[in-house]
């Protein structure tokens, strides 16, 4: 399965809010471009398959987010929206290339070791 729309363009640069770390998940600061100084953080993430519209083997990416900051009012509309999503696409594959490099690691560790004995 893949995401419905892959990400066509870099989204802006961002980074980690550790300091408000108790927020239930990460806030996220967006460093440059349009958005530039907006932080937010993510709500509920989910994932509708097969979604009227939608076509076969793709995924439609679901997403709530809260602004915390807006230092410069910026209108909260499609565009943010899109950039979020963007940024959550990003993370989601991020995340997903993290992962599969450890299980990669996982089993050559196993297969040599099982050569040893």
């Amino acid at each position: 399965m893949t995401l419905i729309h892959p990400l066509k363009t870099k989204p802006p640069k961002y980074c980690f809010l550790s300091e408000l770390a108790d927020q239930p998940t990460c806030p996220i600061r967006i460093k440059t471009g349009k958005f530039s100084g907006i932080e937010y953080s993510y709500g509920r993430v989910s994932f509708d398959e097969g979604a009227e519209g939608i076509p076969d083997k793709h995924l439609q990416l679901n997403f709530q987010y809260f602004i915390i900051k807006n230092p410069n009012n910026i209108e909260d509309n499609d565009e943010l929206k899109s950039t979020v999503g963007d940024i959550l696409v990003e993370l989601i594959e991020m995340k997903k290339v993290a992962e599969e490099k450890t299980i990669r690691k996982q089993l050559e560790n196993s297969k040599s070791k099982n050569k040893k004995t």
